[in-house]
């Protein structure tokens, strides 16, 4: 999962119990809201480019306005999530734009995964080490979001922990991560709920698109 997904399926894996879980959910979500607070931030989602070509736009929006602007999530080969702040942001989309993006929607928006979060990230690393003694090893395989690789059953908890202390302010290599399951043999997915997942997928492997189950709740 990415975020909060990644909450879930640690919960599943019972490294966290339910409880917990939700505490630091709750947390979290408070957390990255005050930090949206502190300087004016946007998310970019851009279909359309080659990854290489949307980091050189990255780069390019903030040498000539400043601040922080990046790629936070690749979804599939030319799919991806940028987020920063607004000004960057927004220099982006009209350069995506220019340069032949096929969608490039712009929204205010929280910009997880860069390092606006950092104050999140601190409040949240606290409450991290608190929940630490009542974690357990994970009795089934969780991916990591920020690393696409494979967190194996009786982890030691301490290992989960400094990769959920980044997760805030790294980007999401969900794309590798997909390509990491597949590899390692997974080949049912599921979707519950209203899922932008299966056409994300059938981008990094129709075959394995096409036999994904949503599941409606």
């Amino acid at each position: 999962g990415i975020g909060v997904g990644e909450y879930v399926a640690l919960c599943v894996a019972e490294v966290f119990t339910f409880e917990d879980a939700l505490r630091l959910v709750k947390l979290r979500g408070e957390a990255m809201q005050k930090a949206s607070q502190i300087v004016k931030q946007a998310v970019l989602n851009v279909t359309g480019l080659e990854k290489a070509k949307l980091e050189q736009l990255c780069e390019k929006s903030v040498s000539r306005v400043g601040g922080i602007c990046q790629i936070t999530v690749d979804h599939s080969p030319k799919a991806f999530t940028c987020a920063g702040e607004f000004a960057a942001v927004d220099a982006l989309r009209k350069a995506a734009l220019e340069s032949g993006a096929l969608h490039a929607i712009l929204r205010e928006d929280c910009a997880s995964n860069t390092e606006l979060m950092g104050p999140a990230r601190d409040e949240l690393d606290e409450a991290l080490d608190k929940t630490l003694p009542r974690m357990r090893p994970p009795q089934h395989i969780v991916f990591s979001s920020i690393t696409a690789q494979p967190l194996k059953v009786g982890t030691d908890p301490k290992e989960i922990i400094k990769l959920l202390k980044q997760q805030l302010t790294r980007p999401v290599q969900w794309e590798s991560l997909i390509r990491n399951m597949i590899e390692d043999g997974i080949t049912d997915f599921y979707a519950v709920g209203k899922s932008q997942l299966k056409p994300m997928l059938s981008e990094i492997d129709p075959q394995v698109a096409e036999k994904m189950c949503c599941v409606e709740i």
